[in-house]
């Protein structure tokens, strides 16, 4: 027996005894099945494809030393399919990672995209900013709610009022275009 201690600290002797009764084949075994696993993982395209090894090892042999059932396949096949889950975790965790906020990435130029709709959003945001907080929010209510009614109801005006209103609030954003 090699005096190289285990990569991973988890494993014990008895789960190593699934592998092989005799300590020193079940170490060999557990290095191969090791180097077999992280070549396997750098196959699938894992990027840590080592800890995608160390992690199904342990996972594996931990359920085979409890008792899994594995009559349809040998300790090693099943230690292999548990790494194909464990690779598959990690992509789903690279799927997960924080995406671009959608309205940053809906403003920023792009070939796919056009220019011109983008630079019409950042020039209404730009303008926007001018108007007081109170009319950017009337207008901006005003032309994305489907229900106005509530809108009506906080204002206190009656609808024709509030059309006035958002006229009013336009034209206040036309002549600061034309600055």
């Amino acid at each position: 027996m090699s005096d190289e201690p285990f990569r991973d600290s988890r494993i014990g002797r008895l789960e190593l005894t699934v592998l092989d009764p005799d300590p020193c084949r079940a170490e060999e075994a557990y290095k191969l099945l090791r180097r077999e696993l992280i070549l396997y993982a750098s196959w699938l395209g894992c990027h840590q494809a080592r800890d995608v090894a160390d992690e199904a090892i342990y996972r594996g042999l931990t359920r085979l030393a409890n008792g899994v059932d594995t009559a349809q396949s040998t300790p090693r096949a099943y230690v292999r399919g548990v790494a194909l889950k464990v690779a598959q975790e990690g992509w789903k965790r690279e799927h997960r990672a924080p995406q671009l906020d959608p309205v940053a990435a809906d403003l920023m130029p792009s070939p796919a995209r056009d220019h011109a709709a983008v630079e019409a959003r950042l020039l209404l945001r730009q303008t926007l900013k001018t108007l007081d907080r109170r009319d950017r929010r009337i207008l901006l209510r005003y032309c994305t709610e489907d229900d106005r009614t509530k809108l009506y109801q906080e204002l206190d005006v009656t609808p024709g009022n509030l059309r006035l209103i958002v006229h009013r609030i336009r034209k206040k954003l036309h002549a600061s275009l034309k600055q």
